[in-house]
């Protein structure tokens, strides 16, 4: 089913900010080659997502209270700001803040402090599965994957579309309406020994801009010449 036949138009960019300060997702290393991965990729259960009810797990993931540490989705916004807030680990950071203390980091080594990753939708070929559900496919840059598909498969969720009028997961519905959250699931399927298929924990970055983000104070610290 094309989009727009039946479900609302998909924004033209989502926004991600990710400072992978603990290092679960080896961001900093990964990121020059468009390689981007969740928690999964951490000891977690790649049966999870075809064993449990897709709210069941959008809920682990949104609901901070129940927290989902090897969670197979990565988050975005509809905001650019909120991105920013995401990255900074600061909720109150105000829109003039943002323009006047972040600035994109010039350099080819490791000392930014987050990255802004924006996800391209029109680049994607989307059919919709169900309202606020939709299946993406485009042709991935990663050998790992483009050796075996020139299709590499996503899921991407509009949680306030799917959680909407859900009793038990107001708090969840909360977060991601105040958030503007969508959901983003790398849904390729990979082999891990024969017999078992499981989706990767790696998302193809061809879709994705990525802008290495550090405060502006910085830049005159001597950072940038170290």
């Amino acid at each position: 089913m094309p989009i727009g036949q039946t479900d609302k138009k998909l924004p033209p960019f989502l926004y991600r900010g990710d400072g992978d300060r603990d290092n679960r997702r080896k961001l900093k290393s990964t990121i020059q080659h468009q390689q981007y991965q969740t928690n999964l990729i951490n000891g977690g259960n790649g049966r999870e997502i075809f064993d449990t009810p897709l709210k069941e797990l959008i809920n682990k993931h949104v609901n901070f209270a129940i927290g989902w540490k090897t969670t197979n989705f990565l988050s975005f916004s509809e905001e650019e700001a909120t991105a920013y807030r995401y990255g900074a680990q600061n909720p109150d950071l105000t829109s003039e803040e943002i323009e006047n203390n972040y600035i994109e980091y010039p350099g080819n080594d490791d000392k930014w402090i987050f990255a802004i990753l924006t996800f391209e939708t029109e680049k994607v070929r989307w059919n919709i599965l169900q309202p606020g559900i939709y299946e993406g496919f485009y042709t991935p840059s990663l050998f790992l994957f483009e050796k075996d598909t020139d299709k590499y498969r996503i899921i991407l969720l509009d949680v306030k579309t799917i959680l909407a009028k859900q009793p038990k997961f107001e708090i969840a519905y909360k977060n991601a309406r105040q958030d503007n959250e969508w959901l983003l699931l790398p849904a390729t399927t990979t082999t891990f020994k024969p017999g078992l298929h499981e989706y990767s924990a790696i998302l193809d970055g061809t879709c994705i801009t990525a802008k290495k983000i550090i405060e502006f104070s910085n830049s005159f610290s001597g950072v940038f010449f170290d």
